[in-house]
């Protein structure tokens, strides 16, 4: 996952649009049948569901951006680096932690500032503690 920051829905919607298209495209679809669009219509009401579930307009009015996360299948760079880490590093132990508001916006700052994920950030903040 990533975490990026968005500055209003038509922002998220679009970036959802072209990360759509781009999996599309790596897996072969046809982009101009109906099909395709029905999908992609589909896809669009999870979006905006996705989106109103989050409340991200009260996030937006209150920060003036809404964090959240997205898997990352467009940013080869990053499944490289994450990929290269794993290679060396078995990492076989998984947590779930709860954190207040306030807490979380704190991990997402770092991790926008540091351009990390929420697990690199986790694992950097522990081994360096």
């Amino acid at each position: 996952m990533r975490v990026i920051s968005f500055k209003s829905y038509e922002e998220y919607r679009e970036f959802m649009i072209q990360k759509f298209i781009h999996k599309a495209k790596r897996k072969g679809a046809k982009l101009e049948n109906e099909e395709f669009q029905k999908r992609l219509d589909e896809r669009m009401e999870r979006v905006k569901e996705f989106w109103d579930e989050r409340e991200c307009e009260k996030q937006i009015a209150d920060r003036g951006s809404a964090t959240l996360s997205v898997h990352r299948g467009m940013f080869k760079e990053d499944q490289r680096k994450v990929s290269k880490h794993l290679d060396n590093t078995r990492l076989t132990e998984s947590i779930h932690v709860r954190l207040d508001a306030n807490t979380y916006d704190k991990l997402l700052t770092f991790c926008e500032q540091h351009d990390m994920d929420i697990s690199q950030a986790v694992r950097f903040l522990i081994q360096n503690s």
